[in-house]
């Protein structure tokens, strides 16, 4: 018989606001979030024990939860680094959501622990909880007990009954080596959230800052380029502009009409107000249409605008090219790493913990987000 332990953490939402860290309002990095109740059963008990402990670290005991990363991320923050670092090289885990994803043939991204449990015969749980108070923003330690105890040992219940279910399956189908290799996989991959990746702010901002003129320079030297084509009010950073300025096609705009009295055929002026006696004018639409430098080149996409992507542009030459290119490169390594890492980087420690997420491709391959780490280059 497996020995086994389910646990699940109900915990402060406290990531929010001006000085939140990407959109995880349970982020178990924010120094203020903790574990407010834990939920946990092991398999000779038949009640769940509440309290406000970390889970077992005997690694005999499978250790069992639904995106167990969450709760082990808690207990690693919030317990002696080596006690649970320990189990983790010895132990085992079970994700129940991760079983379910290969149970059902990557199908099931993401599987929640309701639709878990409704599939295997579990009770569902009063959403009043998410309802009536985190959605409204009221966070965990504020919530009565009697609330959130139940919705607590409700999860638990249902764990462990997904999981048992969960095992009996995977026994049947055969595919035992195929789940503990990935429970393996996913325990490096905690591992690796759990160390994240250093990043220097002060060094970041100051190559920023050394970048932002260059980029400046090369949108006025585009936006002269379309200006030269006949581009109204031309954006740089426009798909649809740049489209225009190398395939061609009709420059549409707004221009005002001052409207005419149909007595008369005269303006029409304003009799009253801050405007009087000033011309009654009207938005209406007109186009210009431009000669692209590519004309009758190109392709379109299923929108019916002009594809300017890299792999577009990397075939075509023009001196204009090279300075679309750079902008373009200039206002991705701003936006995406000097500013977007930035912004995902914690505190003193500025380290970004990514997202390694082993349920969210229809392949089985490992993704990577908050931010995607797997793009970044040496050169990144």
């Amino acid at each position: 018989m497996v020995r086994y332990e389910v646990i699940d953490y109900e915990t402060n939402i406290l990531n929010t606001g001006d000085e939140a860290v990407g959109k995880m309002k349970a982020a178990p990095w924010h120094p203020s979030n903790k574990v407010v109740y834990a939920g946990i059963k092991s398999f000779e008990n038949t009640e769940v024990a509440i309290g406000k402990h970390v889970f077992g670290v005997d690694p005999a005991m499978m250790l069992v939860g639904h995106n167990l990363k969450f709760d082990i991320h808690y207990a690693m923050m919030s317990h002696p680094a080596h006690t649970i670092h320990s189990f983790m090289f010895k132990g085992k885990i079970w994700d129940t959501q991760l079983a379910e994803y290969i149970i059902t043939g990557q199908r099931s991204t993401y599987a929640t622990l309701d639709s878990c449990s409704e599939k295997y015969g579990g009770v569902l749980k009063d959403d009043r909880l998410k309802k009536d108070y985190w959605n409204n923003g009221i966070d965990t330690a504020d919530i009565p007990e009697e609330i959130v105890i139940p919705y607590l040992k409700n999860d638990v219940l249902n764990t462990e009954l997904v999981f048992l279910c969960q095992y009996a399956a995977v026994k049947k189908l055969g595919i035992m080596p195929l789940i503990e290799s990935q429970m393996r996989a996913l325990k490096a991959t905690i591992e690796m959230e759990y160390n994240g990746m250093h990043f220097d702010r002060k060094l970041a901002e100051n190559i920023k800052n050394s970048l932002l003129p260059v980029l400046r320079d090369r949108v006025k030297e585009v936006r002269d380029i379309m200006e030269s084509y006949d581009i109204v009010e031309p954006n740089p950073a426009s798909n649809a502009d740049l489209g225009l300025l190398l395939f061609g096609g009709e420059s549409k705009y707004m221009m005002p009409v001052a409207q005419l009295d149909a007595k008369t055929g005269m303006p029409k002026l304003f009799k009253t107000g801050p405007r009087k006696g000033m011309v009654v004018t009207k938005n209406e639409p007109y186009s210009r249409t431009v000669i692209g430098i590519f004309e009758g080149q190109g392709e379109k996409t299923a929108s019916g605008k002009w594809a300017v992507g890299d792999s577009i542009l990397k075939d075509l030459k023009h001196p204009v090219l090279d300075k679309i290119k750079e902008m373009r490169s200039l206002s991705k390594d701003i936006s995406t790493y000097y500013e977007g890492y930035s912004n995902l980087t914690w505190g003193a420690t500025e380290i970004i913990h990514h997202s390694l997420n082993h349920c969210n491709t229809a392949t089985g391959r490992l993704s990577c987000t908050s931010p995607n780490l797997q793009n970044t280059t040496t050169e990144d």
